[in-house]
């Protein structure tokens, strides 16, 4: 049976980088690069990452 990891998920690498993807989109759209249209396309990839992340977690095959 596969062991499922317990790790909190503000501590993994996913939810800094979906993090990232956000506060990215939020500050490209602030400062004028991106379009609403773009930045909240951006935004929702970042959002979709952390509701998968958070749903399905990893499993090790040991």
């Amino acid at each position: 049976m596969p062991k499922t990891e317990t790790k909190p998920l503000w501590k993994t690498k996913t939810f800094a980088a979906c993090v990232g993807v956000i506060a990215a989109a939020a500050l490209g759209w602030a400062s004028g690069e991106l379009t609403l249209a773009a930045a909240l396309q951006t935004a929702a990839t970042g959002i979709i990452g952390l509701a998968l992340r958070h749903k399905l977690p990893k499993t090790s095959t040991e």
